[in-house]
C-alpha cells in the first residue's frame, strides 16, 4: 500500500501530500522523454489514478475518460488518434478541475501543469 493512504470503508483516498506527489510524478512522466512512454506505462499511470479519483462524485467524468483510455491502451491494435483524442479530453477536464479548486495553495497550478502535459502529449503525433 502506498504510504499516506487513508482507508475509508468503501475506497482508498490519497492524502493531500500523496496526491501532490502523484500529480508531480505523472506530470514529469508525461513531460519527459516521450520515447519511454508505452501503453504499459500509460496503463500503470491510469491504475494509480483510478481508485483515488473514484472517491469523489465530481471526478466521475475524469474516471470515465480514464477507463475508456485504459480500454483503448489495452487493445491489441492501438488507435493512436483515439488515444490522443481521449487524452485531450482528460486534459480539458483536468484544466477545468484546476480552475474550480480555488486559487490558494499550489494545487491549482499543479493541475494546470498536469493538464498542459496531457494536452502536449495528446497533440504529439507518433507513429507507433
Amino acid at each position: 500500500m502506498r504510504a499516506g493512504l487513508v482507508k475509508t470503508p468503501k475506497r482508498t483516498m490519497l492524502s493531500l501530500a500523496d496526491t501532490t506527489a502523484l500529480i508531480q510524478e505523472t506530470t514529469e512522466q508525461l513531460s519527459g522523454d516521450t520515447s519511454k512512454l508505452s501503453p504499459q506505462a500509460g496503463l500503470a499511470l491510469i491504475d494509480q489514478w483510478l481508485e483515488p479519483l473514484s472517491t469523489s462524485e465530481n471526478l466521475k467524468p475524469i474516471v470515465a475518460q480514464l477507463e475508456q483510455l485504459k480500454t483503448m491502451l489495452s487493445a491489441p491494435a492501438i488507435n493512436n488518434h483515439g488515444v490522443q483524442t481521449r487524452m485531450g479530453e482528460v486534459a480539458e477536464l483536468t484544466s477545468t478541475l484546476g480552475a474550480t479548486t480555488g486559487s490558494e495553495g499550489e494545487f491549482p497550478s499543479l493541475l494546470d501543469g498536469l493538464a498542459a502535459a496531457l494536452r502536449q502529449l495528446s497533440s504529439t503525433s507518433r507513429g507507433e
